[in-house]
């Protein structure tokens, strides 16, 4: 019985290690560097595991760069605020990956 606990506990450990972290939050601003990388400065923290801020970065090479940057810019405008889902970190930053386990999008009120 222990060893079926131990083998159920060490088939659970990569789901663990590989968890996402969402934030509801508003948008305080908005850009890129020079890199192309792309940044969006919330008003809340991201308490993803080895990075927390208060923003999310994307890689300048991410496929949908520019749609990340349309939502950020319509939730500053509007003042609505966003859902964010983050897996891992750029650098020290949270930030959204390839992966179907992130999202960034615009909450309804």
């Amino acid at each position: 019985m222990i060893r079926l606990i131990a083998i159920c506990t060490l088939l659970a450990l990569p789901s663990f290690a590989q968890s996402a972290t969402t934030v509801d939050a508003k948008v305080l601003s908005v850009g890129t560097y020079g890199s192309g990388r792309l940044f969006v400065v919330l008003d809340k923290n991201i308490a993803e595991p080895g990075c927390h801020y208060a923003q999310f970065h994307v890689d300048a090479g991410y496929s949908q760069l520019g749609t990340l940057m349309s939502i950020a810019l319509a939730a500053l405008a509007s003042g609505a605020s966003v859902s964010v889902t983050t897996n891992g970190c750029l650098g020290p930053y949270p930030t959204i990956d390839n992966s179907q386990t992130t999202h960034f999008r615009i909450n309804s009120a």
